[in-house]
């Protein structure tokens, strides 16, 4: 994963094709959804509870096995570094929670 994006093979590696992974987007003023490959994921791959997750300087995004659409870990918070992800055992059972250290632009 780099800025062009993170993409993912698909139906092995003779006969795959490569499929571009996104994030979709709404934006704040006018609602318009637009679904977004390029991230400056700065090449920082994570492993993310068995599965992989992407950091950047959009946020963390959870790969999602059954679809290219990658899942924002990070709510609605925009323009935001997340770093140094954790699982955590939350207090209910059951429940896992992730612990992170977080800088924003904005007001969090």
């Amino acid at each position: 994963a780099a800025e062009p994006g993170a993409f993912r093979n698909r139906f092995g590696c003779v006969n795959g094709t490569w499929e571009p992974l996104f994030v979709r987007r709404v934006w704040r003023r006018t609602g318009k959804v637009v679904d977004r490959v390029p991230h400056d994921y700065q090449r920082i791959n994570i492993d993310f509870a068995g599965g992989v997750a992407f950091g950047s300087d959009q946020g963390m995004f959870v790969m999602n096995h059954s679809s290219p659409q990658l899942i924002s870990a990070c709510g609605d918070v925009n323009n935001n570094i997340i770093m140094h992800p954790a699982i955590a055992q939350g207090e209910e059972p059951g429940e896992t929670c992730v612990v992170t250290a977080l800088w924003d632009w904005s007001p969090i």
